[in-house]
C-alpha cells in the first residue's frame, strides 16, 4: 500500500537492507505487527529489525525462499544493497 511503512526508520532511499524477523507465529504476535502497520506504537517484542547492506539467510535444513511472489534460490542466499542499480522517472510535479 502506498504510504504504508511499518517503522519510522525504513526507508527506500537510505541505502539500507531492512532485515525484519519475526519471533513467533502466534496469533498475538501478527497482531502486534499489524497495529504496527496501522500506525500504534511499537511493540518490539514481537520482532527483531536490523539495517544492514549485506545479510545472509541460512536455515537447518535448507528452505524455499519467496521473494515479491516469485520463487528465488534455496537456502543459504546473501543479498546486498546495490546503491543507484534502479533509476526511477516520475512525472514532473504539477504546481
Amino acid at each position: 500500500m502506498p504510504g504504508l511503512a511499518l517503522l519510522r526508520e525504513i526507508s527506500v532511499s537510505d541505502g539500507l537492507l531492512d532485515v525484519l524477523v519475526v519471533r513467533d507465529t502466534s496469533i498475538g504476535s501478527a497482531l502486534s505487527i499489524a497495529s504496527i502497520a496501522a500506525g500504534h506504537p511499537v511493540n518490539r517484542d514481537a520482532f527483531h529489525h536490523w539495517q544492514v547492506r549485506e545479510v545472509t539467510v541460512t536455515s537447518d535444513p535448507p528452505q524455499h525462499i519467496h521473494a515479491d511472489g516469485e520463487m528465488w534460490e534455496d537456502t543459504p542466499l546473501t543479498v546486498q544493497v546495490s546503491p543507484a542499480a534502479v533509476g526511477i522517472l516520475t512525472p514532473k510535479a504539477v504546481v
